[in-house]
């Protein structure tokens, strides 16, 4: 039962809190998604600067996530409805993506 509230707290307080970033992260969609797909679904939201699906280096395959960068913040903001919801039979989770630390040690 926690993890359900858990959960759903996490949810709202993500599409209530102001992004700082126009870039988000879209994890657990199936591997046989391309660019194009995720465009089709995201463009609802504003316009795509660009996408970028990450890739098994190995088998050039998706890996099942990306990053999507919107033209505008508030886009981003908005594309965090999607959370949670089924995209080709899977449970999509999509966060505003937080840039890399250049210290691993930070």
């Amino acid at each position: 039962m926690f993890g359900i509230v858990s959960s759903f707290i996490s949810k709202i307080s993500r599409i209530f809190s102001p992004a700082k970033s126009n870039t988000v992260y879209i994890g657990n969609f199936p591997y046989s998604t391309n660019k194009n797909e995720l465009v089709e679904l995201f463009k609802q939201f504003g316009d795509i600067k660009s996408i970028r699906v990450i890739k098994d280096s190995n088998h050039k395959r998706s890996k099942g996530y990306g990053f999507l960068t919107f033209n505008e913040i508030s886009s981003a903001n908005e594309s965090l409805k999607l959370e949670g919801t089924k995209f080709k039979g899977r449970t999509i989770r999509v966060r505003i993506s937080k840039p890399l630390s250049k210290n691993k040690n930070s």
